[in-house]
């Protein structure tokens, strides 16, 4: 598989932009050089088998984005921002999908097929692009354990983002001192209901400039506490010592807001 892979053009890409979920643009230089392989009507396939179809649209830049049928690809692999995904060309139409989680480990997907079967057939892209509905991720058993306690913080906070009760364990806030210079802790409970629990890295979006950056976590027994690169997040955002900021885990995004509270 491996030599199949390194065979076939390829390309990777972060989701770091907030409209990942809407569409994703390719790399320029991928499609400079590749453009001509790229069908309008492909078939995004992952490793377990499942296949979703996608419309590939250029624009007048030259640009190339996964439109149509994009979004269902998303929402039934649960893509989250930080995460990193592999693409490489199998066929005419069939584009192979690798997806490695904030951890840096790849990240199993659901084997339970679709309600259609895929091949590289032109006539299959166009069956699959009037119904790619497929089912639900099933790769987050831990996640379904911990919404089954707080599936209704997490609801409200994904139904009204930068609205959660405030003395939910989704937030909390600190005075920026000196000695968070290069670290700050987390809270256990944050931690657990924010879904950490198990992640070596979480991504941090400063909400004043909607910058994003991830941070690696690091635990010991009874804390957590946002370690290397957190200082970076400091300076690249100007946070000043000595001002309050809260913290906000936005499950929608899955991402830790960070903003200044003026008092």
């Amino acid at each position: 598989m491996e030599g199949k892979r390194r065979s076939k053009p390829s390309f990777f890409k972060v989701l770091f932009s907030e409209d990942f979920t809407r569409q994703l643009r390719l790399p320029t230089a991928f499609v400079k050089k590749h453009g001509e392989l790229l069908p309008e009507n492909a078939v995004l396939r992952a490793s377990s088998g499942k296949s979703w179809a996608v419309k590939l649209e250029h624009t007048e830049d030259e640009d190339c984005y996964f439109t149509q049928g994009w979004p269902k690809f998303v929402e039934d692999l649960g893509l989250r921002m930080g995460e990193f995904l592999l693409f490489w060309l199998a066929g005419k139409s069939i584009i192979h999908v690798s997806v490695y989680g904030i951890s840096g480990c790849e990240r199993e997907i659901s084997n339970r097929k679709s309600e259609f079967e895929t091949s590289d057939s032109a006539e299959e892209v166009e069956i699959l692009s009037a119904d790619c509905g497929l089912a639900k991720r099933s790769h987050l058993a831990e996640a379904k354990n911990k919404r089954a306690k707080t599936s209704f913080l997490e609801e409200e906070a994904a139904r009204n983002p930068g609205n959660v009760d405030h003395s939910s364990p989704l937030y909390f806030e600190i005075v920026l001192k000196k000695h968070h210079r290069s670290r700050v802790s987390l809270r256990v409970e944050f931690a657990k209901v924010s879904g950490l629990i198990g992640q070596k890295r979480v991504v941090l979006e400063y909400v004043p400039k909607q910058h994003f950056t991830s941070v690696e976590l690091y635990r010991k027994p009874g804390f957590f506490r946002l370690d290397v690169a957190w200082s970076g997040f400091i300076k690249e955002n100007g946070l000043i010592f000595g001002r309050t900021y809260s913290f906000e885990f936005n499950p929608r995004k899955n991402v830790i807001q960070v903003d200044e509270i003026e008092k």
